[in-house]
């Protein structure tokens, strides 16, 4: 998989970093909460606030090691659904740096920067 450059979101006056790189996104969850968007299979946007830090994580959903290792796949606890969830990396989007998610996108504009 190629790796994507970072994009810059233009909205309005203010500006917000947007990464659409799978990597940063994956060492983030081990972090901490982020909120990230990709694709559903039917192809409309989903938009996610995500974690793999136990600190969010329920002590009885830790992973036990057992499952299927699956690399194509981003697992992620859903902070909002209170569950496991999956995605294709192909169908990732992009996340919100940390320290911006409380941007208001409501206004934006599609207009995106390399």
């Amino acid at each position: 998989m190629r790796k994507k450059k970072d994009v810059t979101m233009m909205c309005d006056a203010s500006t917000v970093v947007v990464s659409n790189n799978i990597e940063a996104l994956i060492e983030h969850l081990k972090k901490g909460a982020v909120h990230m968007f990709y694709r559903k299979k039917d192809g409309t946007l989903r938009e996610a606030y995500g974690t793999l830090s136990d600190i969010f994580i329920p002590h009885r959903y830790w992973p036990a090691g057992k499952g299927e290792e699956r690399p194509y796949l981003v697992n992620y606890w859903d902070l909002q659904k209170g569950g496991w969830r999956a995605f294709q990396k192909t169908r990732f989007e992009y996340f919100i740096e940390p320290g911006q998610e409380d941007f208001d996108f409501e206004d934006c504009s599609d207009n995106y920067y390399d």
